[in-house]
């Protein structure tokens, strides 16, 4: 993930800060990338790609 400074944020699985850090990040728009995932799923694939990939295949 992308972070404010336009770095990369590691999301390792289990990591509830680093998954905190993001969502807060997603919450606050802190950059373009944020603010494009904080307008949900299908917008964010509509800009990045991954059209395949939708919010029913998330779901388990």
């Amino acid at each position: 993930m992308i972070s404010s400074g336009g770095g990369v944020d590691s999301l390792n699985w289990g990591d509830l800060n680093s998954l905190l850090h993001i969502l807060e990040s997603i919450v606050n728009k802190t950059n373009e990338f944020y603010t494009t995932l904080s307008k949900g799923l299908r917008y964010a694939a509509s800009v990045y790609g991954g059209g395949g990939l939708h919010a029913s295949a998330l779901r388990q």
